[in-house]
């Protein structure tokens, strides 16, 4: 690993034409603030505009992806601001979504809800033996935001994406993969992005924008 870019909450390892952006808030089990959104945006923007940039690979370490948005930071937040943009990075989803630069999501330990979403909006999904995946929100009186309902029905359909979204229902690794949910599963001790150069199997050339809708 070379060429290592640190942020409050993020870190960039350049590996050649491959960036691996790891988020770095174990503590809270990279649960989504107004930071890390803020840095991730910031850190993913800037990958996306470097022509020497083949791939990007999201990453959260061995112990959790994204265990969803902060709780308490929402709770604090006054009815207002649920519908007024709060964090530096309002569109993080959707410049994933659009981007020309292929962004794989290796997931590993719990994502769940806006994590899902984070994930969701990747190009495609390498989840590790340990990992937890689930459309949460419902959970808490919530329903899946940033486009997490229209991906999850485009990527396992309609009825079984309805069935996670209704009863919040957390399923393994090994049943993500088998509804088409993630593209690959391998052990937690070798999916780390530093171990597997998942960026290696793409083409040089830089992919179009996506044809779904965002």
């Amino acid at each position: 690993m070379t060429n290592t870019t640190e942020y409050d909450t993020v870190f960039i390892d350049r590996d050649g034409p491959c960036a691996i952006v790891t988020m770095n808030r174990l503590e809270k089990y990279n649960a989504l603030n107004t930071v890390l959104r803020s840095d991730l945006y910031a850190a993913l923007s800037s990958l996306m505009a470097d022509r020497t940039v083949r791939g990007i690979v999201l990453w959260g370490g061995t112990k959790a992806f994204v265990a969803g948005g902060d709780i308490p930071e929402m709770l604090a937040r006054r009815p207002i601001e649920a519908f007024v943009p709060t964090s530096g990075a309002p569109d993080l989803w959707a410049l994933i979504h659009h981007s020309t630069t292929p962004v794989i999501a290796a997931i590993a330990g719990p994502c769940f809800g806006g994590g899902l979403e984070l994930a969701m909006a990747c190009d495609l999904r390498v989840a590790a033996d340990n990992a937890l995946l689930g459309q949460t929100e419902t959970n808490v009186g919530l329903i899946p935001g940033r486009g997490g309902t229209q991906r999850l029905t485009r990527l396992v359909g309609a009825t079984r994406a309805k069935e996670m979204i209704f009863t919040g229902e957390i399923i393994k690794a090994e049943e993500a993969y088998r509804i088409g949910l993630v593209n690959k599963v391998v052990p937690v001790a070798s999916c780390s992005p530093k171990r597997r150069p998942m960026c290696t199997a793409l083409p040089k050339s830089r992919r179009i924008r996506s044809p779904w809708p965002s």
